[in-house]
């Protein structure tokens, strides 16, 4: 019999680059508990997430987006994304000149940039 070594991956989550394995103990107060957890959660962080961050960094960047703006975006990614299908669809057939269709094209470019630019500037 012929002896077969593959190479296998291993199998479930993958290595982090930095484990964190050191435990850090902090004695606190009932209310301090409090305040940090009250924190942590809006945060939307678990609690040893934020000490670690407020530890090394010093403060907490919370991310909030105005709905108005999301709505905005979401409309004009489902803009996109009919343009898209129309293009698709003149494209498959010759109801278009190869001007028109270029124009489609660049339309639904410009669209998705666009979409990116404001998903870049709301991060």
């Amino acid at each position: 019999m012929e002896n077969n070594s593959t190479f296998r991956r291993p199998l479930g989550r993958p290595r982090k680059e930095s484990k964190k394995d050191i435990l850090l103990a902090v004695m606190a107060s009932q209310s301090d508990k409090g305040i940090i957890e009250a924190q942590a959660r809006k945060a939307n962080l678990c609690i040893s997430v934020y000490l670690r961050e407020m530890g090394i960094h010093g403060a907490i960047h919370v991310k909030e987006y105005d709905r108005e703006l999301l709505k905005f975006l979401a409309n004009l990614s489902n803009i996109g994304s009919l343009l898209n299908q129309l293009a698709k669809k003149r494209n498959s057939s010759n109801d278009l000149n190869a001007i028109e269709r270029a124009e489609l094209n660049v339309l639904a470019n410009d669209i998705a940039n666009l979409i990116d630019t404001i998903k870049a500037t709301i991060k």
